[in-house]
């Protein structure tokens, strides 16, 4: 199984643009696989992954908000621009950038095809600055600043867990 590394974010995709932005917390994570993978299988691995499952789940109590398999399908196909409780800022053929609400948080999966015939698999996310510090620096707040460990370790492990459902997918 490939690890899920931590990578830099790739020049010119989405969330370069938060990379840029002072303040913002910013993440990349990387899997590299030797078969091809589009960005709508990637979609629905990442959302349909036995990880992903039980956060879906937690999603649909908590917010009462539809997570299930179909919307998934519908956001991996480009027929539906929300899924419980991300809207889609952005996508093109190799990426997508989901937005929560109007809040800070920002969650982007790509798949970028390889010269040797794979794909580099992504998942990052951007946590916007919220307020300013005494300095006025804008910052992110304390919260996310103090979850960052446990964030980085959940993104290795949804990143891992979509590869493996894509492993075990038919070709």
């Amino acid at each position: 199984m490939q690890q899920a590394e931590k990578t830099n974010i790739p020049d010119g995709s989405f969330m370069q643009v938060y990379d840029k932005t002072p303040g913002c917390l910013t993440d990349a994570f990387r899997c590299k696989v030797d078969f091809s993978v589009n960005l709508e299988h990637f979609i629905q691995a990442f959302f349909d992954s036995s990880v992903f499952r039980l956060e879906r789940l937690l999603i649909q109590i908590l917010t009462r908000k539809q997570a299930d398999l179909t919307q998934v399908k519908k956001l991996a196909s480009g027929t539906d621009k929300t899924f419980a409780v991300w809207q889609v800022a952005q996508r093109s053929n190799f990426e997508i950038l989901m937005k929560v609400g109007t809040g800070p948080i920002r969650s982007w999966l790509a798949a970028y095809p390889d010269q040797d015939g794979g794909t580099s698999l992504y998942f990052g996310s951007a946590v916007l600055p919220t307020k300013g510090d005494k300095n006025g620096n804008q910052q992110v707040g304390f919260l996310f600043q103090a979850t960052v460990w446990f964030h980085e370790f959940y993104s290795r492990l949804l990143l891992k867990s979509a590869v493996r459902t894509l492993t075990k997918q038919p070709a």
